[in-house]
């Protein structure tokens, strides 16, 4: 019973192996080179003429069903052990800043080769129509060391309650944004406010181009549109360009001081009148 267990979790790691698989307590087929180490492997997505092989191009994206049963075949490309050696491995997904562990294994186990067949379904946190998925799935028994790199995308329309969102919450980033550059009435904005909305813009931004096809997961825009944003809100925020309505405080301030003299604010007539007549205001009529 214990051996059949065993049996069959190296089965499932061997899948993983031979064709990339998106792991979150099921598979996904992918576009996978192997980049390291002697294992070969391929399969096939049932009733589709998608078979991706271990020789498929890493820089390749494959648009794969959301949910399937494919045939795949695994070996490690080494002798089987006499006795059982560790087997571990990770699958990860490349981002812009480092990496995310989707799923890791261990186990004992002297199997080297595995075949059959596994049902999947993508995780309803993959986004369908999206930009390239890259991931790396890494394999390590006794002294043997297999690493396969590879990009997934999902079929379907980009379209979706999450991607809307996305889109709104840009939109109104680009808005925060803006009104930090509106003039407080001293010559500026709010540099410091334009800051965080302008960084909060350019990842949302970057953000929204993945989840619509145009740039993959692993893109340079993730970082550089929001240190592009940042500046732009910095900018803004400083030189306050958007007339907001109110007063400036030079103007409120003359204001203040007509009031103080009793006169109307901006009120010249007033003035010219008393200059005119030396100053005195003027006599009655007799």
């Amino acid at each position: 019973m214990q051996e059949t267990s065993k049996r069959r979790r190296l089965r499932s790691m061997g899948g993983m192996l031979a064709t990339g698989m998106l792991v979150v307590l099921a598979a996904s087929p992918s576009a996978a080179e192997v980049v390291e180490g002697t294992c070969t492997g391929s399969v096939t997505v049932q009733g589709t003429d998608l078979t991706i092989a271990d020789d498929s191009a890493a820089d390749t994206t494959i648009e794969i069903p959301a949910s399937g049963t494919v045939d795949y075949t695994a070996s490690l490309g080494v002798e089987a052990p006499a006795e059982p050696q560790t087997a571990e491995g990770d699958l990860v997904i490349t981002l812009p800043i480092g990496e995310w562990e989707v799923e890791s294994w261990s186990n004992e186990t002297t199997l080297v080769e595995v075949s059959g067949t596994e049902t999947y379904r993508v995780p309803a946190w993959v986004p369908q129509g999206s930009g390239a998925i890259p991931l790396e799935v890494t394999h390590v028994q006794g002294d043997t060391v297999c690493r396969a790199d590879y990009r997934i995308a999902v079929e379907g329309s980009p379209w979706s309650a999450q991607s809307a969102l996305l889109v709104l919450l840009t939109v109104i980033a680009g808005i925060a944004m803006l009104w930090a550059g509106r003039d407080r009435g001293t010559g500026s904005g709010r540099p410091i406010a334009g800051a965080i909305a302008g960084f909060v813009f350019g990842l949302l931004c970057a953000g929204s181009l993945f989840a619509f096809g145009a740039a993959p997961l692993d893109s340079p825009l993730f970082y550089i549109l929001p240190l592009v944003g940042m500046a732009i809100g910095i900018g803004l925020g400083a030189w306050g360009p958007f007339d907001s309505g109110q007063p400036s405080d030079a103007t409120d301030a003359t204001d203040e001081t007509d009031r103080a003299a009793g006169t109307t604010p901006g009120d010249d007539t007033t003035q010219l009148d008393a200059t005119r007549d030396g100053g005195q205001p003027p006599t009655e009529p007799r």
